[in-house]
């Protein structure tokens, strides 16, 4: 038996696979796929099996070698002041190479999370130099108290890999 892929046509360009419909005739064309999955980084082999909706033997369609890369989220951390008292702010930027939507940011005092964020605030300087759209600022405050505090601030990565520390300075609190 031939596969889909095997079984070709003439053209005015050549030869082309036919479809699903010409190979079936009197079926309808109502039977391509397409999916997307979680993978870990690295080089994996993705092999697609035609699954025998009558129980019988479940044919290979193909294999290919798929490599995964998830990049870091890149960031700024452009200040983190307590202008108020008992009030710390954090403003900044931050996006994901893997995506277009906005990111989340987690803001962590004396290694406590207090803060989630999510950087979807207008920066048209980081659209125009990463083009990755403008929305991608994030800005914040919370409550803390008097003294110093060291406040760290996390890119997190949209596909669960690494979270890259955007700063970690300290900060007085009057």
């Amino acid at each position: 038996m031939q596969s889909l892929a095997q079984r070709t046509h003439s053209s005015h360009r050549g030869r082309r696979p036919c479809s699903a419909a010409s190979v079936n005739a009197g079926h309808s064309d109502s039977h391509g796929f397409s999916g997307a999955f979680n993978a870990a980084n690295g080089t994996h082999q993705v092999c697609v099996y035609a699954i025998d909706s009558a129980g019988g033997s479940n044919p290979r369609i193909g294999c290919a070698n798929v490599t995964v890369i998830n990049h870091a989220p890149i960031g700024v951390l452009d200040a983190v002041t307590s202008t108020s008292p008992g009030v710390i702010s954090v403003r900044g930027w931050a996006f994901d190479p893997d995506t277009t939507a906005s990111i989340n940011v987690h803001v962590y005092v004396d290694g406590t999370i207090v803060l989630a964020l999510t950087a979807n605030i207008s920066r048209p300087d980081v659209g125009s130099a990463y083009g990755v759209g403008d929305n991608h600022g994030f800005s914040g405050a919370f409550a803390a108290g008097n003294g110093d505090h060291q406040v760290c601030v996390y890119a997190i990565d949209s596909w669960q890999g690494a979270n890259p520390r955007l700063g970690c300075p300290s900060v007085t609190v009057h």
